[in-house]
């Protein structure tokens, strides 16, 4: 019974901590996309949702990230699995900066970075 209360505990803490994470990524002023190696589509913070509805850089289709322009996804894809293999250890890539035009010529800057879990 105290081995079941003690992970119930650590439950409620891990859920708590993963709470607030998600929380404090939401309260940034800059867009923050989580997405898998194939661009799956993980977590997206109420700005980067925004440019994802209104803007023409970058869309989410099915799931997935990909850019409106073909011209950058082997880019995008390529720093996607490159910091999916740092995050495994089979790599040592920092990330990679890709910057993006939307059809009316704005620019984005996607940073692509591995991302550890704790």
């Amino acid at each position: 019974m105290q081995r079941a209360l003690q992970l119930r505990q650590r439950l409620n803490l891990a859920e708590r901590d993963r709470h607030l994470s998600l929380q404090l990524l939401e309260d940034l002023a800059v867009g923050i996309l989580i997405v898998d190696a194939r661009g799956g589509l993980m977590f997206a913070n109420s700005v980067a949702e925004q440019v994802l509805k209104t803007q023409g850089w970058v869309t989410a289709s099915g799931g997935r990230l990909r850019p409106i322009d073909s011209r950058y996804a082997a880019r995008l894809h390529r720093a996607l699995h490159e910091a999916a293999d740092t995050r495994l250890d089979r790599g040592s890539g920092a990330g990679d900066m890709i910057i993006l035009h939307a059809r009316s010529g704005e620019p984005l800057t996607l940073y692509v970075a591995p991302f550890r879990l704790p």
